[in-house]
């Protein structure tokens, strides 16, 4: 059976009012608060190194927190704005291959994360 997964886009302000400062905070606070969801916001643009997305994922896994990301906002096809496009072109041809990196660094952490979620399972059992 397959579970509904609930949580925020981004931190909120009640996030930071408690005093947190870190998005690689926020997976433990919201399994605190009952969440199993959490999407990463870069409404504007990728302002995040490989390390830190590496850590992020491991983070949330340890966390038991599903991951996404929210793409910039002007990354749309579907605009027709001729400044929006030569952004789009932009992102496309000059970050692609940064954002490859950051998501295998990603997957590479997730997959790390789920062998040591395994072991600590068997260890259990």
């Amino acid at each position: 059976m397959e579970k509904i997964l609930f949580g925020p886009s981004g931190n909120s302000k009640l996030f930071y009012d408690l005093g947190y400062k870190s998005s690689l905070q926020a997976p433990a606070w919201l399994k605190s608060l009952g969440l199993n969801a959490y999407e990463y916001s870069f409404g504007k643009g990728y302002v995040m190194g490989s390390e830190k997305a590496a850590e992020l994922g491991k983070v949330a896994l340890e966390n038991g927190i599903t991951m996404s990301i929210h793409a910039p906002y002007y990354i749309n096809f579907a605009n027709e704005s001729e400044e929006m496009i030569e952004k789009i072109t932009c992102v496309s041809a000059g970050r692609l291959s940064d954002l490859k990196a950051k998501e295998e660094a990603v997957k590479n952490s997730m997959a790390v994360g789920e062998t040591q979620i395994r072991r600590k399972r068997m260890q259990l059992k």
